[in-house]
């Protein structure tokens, strides 16, 4: 699956669920430009703050997609108590979207 259909999934997902989200991708002349290192999908689940940054199905460890910009701003998350989500699995980031949502704030 392309790093855009996950993207709709995952969109489509939070939308239905009533869960907050905002996507990174902003509309310059038409072409989407991504803000560099910020993660695809910032998210407020029960409370807690979740960046997920999707890649495409050629990475079999997601995180090996990760350009340094992005490894620079996922630690800086993780370092202030967020939690920083890569994959390219839409079960796997629809089941860590629903634990955040069971776990007490």
């Amino acid at each position: 699956m392309s790093e855009r259909e996950l993207a709709k999934l995952v969109r489509e997902f939070l939308k239905k669920a009533n869960i907050y989200f905002i996507e990174t991708k902003e509309e310059l002349k038409g072409k989407k430009v991504k803000n560099p290192g910020h993660p695809d999908f910032i998210v407020c689940v029960n409370g807690a703050f979740l960046a997920i940054e999707l890649k495409s199905e050629r990475y079999k460890n997601p995180k090996q997609g990760l350009r340094e910009v992005q490894k620079t701003k996922m630690e800086l998350i993780k370092r202030n108590g967020g939690f920083y989500l890569v994959s390219n699995n839409f079960e796997e980031i629809v089941n860590f979207i629903n634990f955040l949502r069971k776990r007490s704030p």
